[in-house]
């Protein structure tokens, strides 16, 4: 839940600023937001687990990784969270543009409009909460990703028409994180369950595929960025086509070792 709440927040607060302030406000806002959270947690979060003997005579890190990299389902699940944020944040940076340049729209409106990115990824976290348990990882991995790429392709082919509106970007876009909200917990899940003794390894590898792809998908939009829609629509394409095809394969792989010859 509090994960949503930064980025519900986040644009409404910075389009106030920028409006108001101008864009150099925004900085002095995240600096001031920084120092606070990382004083906070100096002071009041402490490790709490004891060093044990165990622990100690673990796998190495590089032995860990090579473990972890092994496993086919592992890597799917990672790519498959990876993918779904790239296909997100190239959408979010890209409406921002689209809003403000192409369409003259005030910041303000943009982030009153961005809401519905966070509020999508809130309610598909509800939903999943609500049917997951009757579910498999694997299915309801797959479910998020056919949604996400379902709603990626909507959005892709109004755009390439000529259909640019708010309405066109934000309510795909709000689809994209409701199956976001969806397949995310499970994925992060199923990958620490590969190798339940290396879950906090798996997690960790999970989080930098995330931000690794997302921050690689948003930067090939900015290198492909002409003053027009064709960059988010072959950015978020591809996106949204390698998080298929990666979140298809824990079921498929799944289904295998279901069947009489698996």
């Amino acid at each position: 839940m509090f994960y949503t709440i930064g980025p519900m927040a986040a644009p409404v607060v910075a389009g106030l600023l920028v409006d108001h302030f101008g864009w150099r406000s925004v900085f002095a806002f995240s600096l001031s937001g920084g120092a606070i959270i990382a004083i906070g947690a100096l002071l009041f979060v402490h490790e709490t687990k004891p060093r044990s003997a165990e622990a100690s005579r673990g796998p190495g890190l590089l032995q860990s990784y090579r473990l972890l990299f092994s496993r086919l389902k592992f890597i799917a699940f990672v790519c498959q969270t990876g993918f779904s944020t790239g296909a997100f944040l190239v959408t979010a940076a890209a409406s921002s543009f689209i809003m403000t340049d192409m369409l003259s729209r005030p910041a303000t409106e943009y982030g009153v409009w961005f809401l519905l990115f966070p509020a999508g990824f809130f309610a598909g976290n509800f939903v999943s909460s609500r049917i997951g348990r009757s579910a498999s990882t694997e299915a309801m991995v797959l479910a998020g990703s056919l949604l996400c790429f379902a709603a990626a392709a909507v959005m892709c082919a109004l755009l390439a028409a000529g259909v640019i509106t708010p309405l066109t970007l934000f309510v795909p876009g709000f689809f994209i994180t409701f199956a976001q909200g969806i397949a995310m917990p499970y994925g992060q899940a199923g990958a620490m369950a590969v190798e339940p003794t290396l879950a906090g390894t798996a997690s960790g590898i999970g989080v930098f595929m995330q931000n690794l792809l997302g921050a690689t998908f948003t930067q090939l939009f900015g290198l492909l960025s002409d003053g027009g829609v064709w960059p988010l629509v072959i950015t978020c394409g591809v996106a949204s086509t390698f998080m298929l095809a990666f979140g298809t394969i824990p079921w498929w792989l799944a289904r295998g070792a279901r069947s009489p010859g698996g």
